[in-house]
């Protein structure tokens, strides 16, 4: 019992340091755009509950006008979710990618979300915060892994449930 309340207790740690970081870049886009930032959060909806409790967090900033939050469930029933999310991925100021295996083997996720970012992120400085969110093996990752080149190293892992 008291084993599982302190690993909800690092998990939720965890939340706050991305969320600390998050802050900085707003803080810092903020001063120099005077505009909100929305942040993009791209994840499996196999790890919905990790995005809830992502947003649920963003979702004090949100309401204090910090910054504005992206996923798709902003998408309206009937509308064409496709360009929707383009649209959103390309406005976004943040984004973050909730890693897991299912995110990792998405084809949609790393056939068209992962490679707009990182091109957005080569061309225009777009931030990336992954958070592993479940053990997987993202190590072996080309564009992710330990080898990757420009990806940020500053990773959440919040993997231990």
């Amino acid at each position: 019992m008291i084993k599982g309340c302190l690993k909800q207790q690092e998990q939720v740690f965890k939340i706050y340091i991305l969320i600390i970081l998050i802050i900085s870049q707003v803080e810092t886009f903020w001063r120099v755009s005077m505009v909100n930032p929305i942040v993009f959060i791209s994840y499996s909806h196999k790890d919905e509950a990790w995005k809830n409790r992502l947003v649920s967090h963003l979702g004090v900033l949100q309401s204090e006008g910090l910054l504005g939050i992206w996923d798709d469930t902003r998408i309206e029933a009937g509308a064409d979710w496709y360009p929707n999310i383009q649209k959103a991925i390309d406005a976004s100021n943040v984004a973050i990618l909730l890693i897991s295996a299912d995110f990792l083997t998405s084809k949609f996720i790393l056939g068209e979300e992962v490679p707009r970012l990182l091109e957005r992120r080569e061309k225009e400085g777009l931030r990336i915060f992954p958070v592993i969110v479940k053990p997987c093996a993202w190590q072996h990752v080309k564009w992710f892994g330990p080898n990757a080149g420009k990806t940020q190293r500053r990773q959440t892992d919040l993997r231990r449930e």
